[in-house]
């Protein structure tokens, strides 16, 4: 993975993104891209997993995609990656127009 994208698609239709998190923090929050991830705040701590497992709630959330399908690499460090796998079309097309709108807005 180019460690200057944000996000990456492999040959298997797997969707890699670079995501940043802030655990303890007031609220969960996708705050936006910075610095080539995507910037994340959590209420829970870094505990036992914890925040790991927040972080794949909220993506399956916003992203309406079911949390099995969502596995994190980097799980120790604040900087991980989140690898999106066994995808519908519909699925990656939704993941990618949520970065692009995301890209398009740290823009502005």
């Amino acid at each position: 993975m180019d460690h200057s994208c944000l996000y990456y698609m492999d040959k298997n239709n797997q969707i890699f993104i670079r995501i940043h998190v802030q655990p303890k923090a007031n609220t969960n929050l996708i705050v936006g891209i910075a610095q080539s991830f995507l910037k994340i705040k959590l209420k829970t701590p870094p505990i036992k997993g914890q925040a790991n497992a927040e972080l794949i709630k909220l993506l399956s959330s916003v992203l309406q995609i079911g949390a099995h399908k969502i596995s994190l690499k980097g799980e120790k460090s604040r900087y991980k990656t989140a690898i999106f796998s066994h995808l519908e079309l519909r699925e990656s097309q939704k993941i990618l127009e949520f970065l692009e709108t995301l890209q398009t807005q740290s823009h502005l």
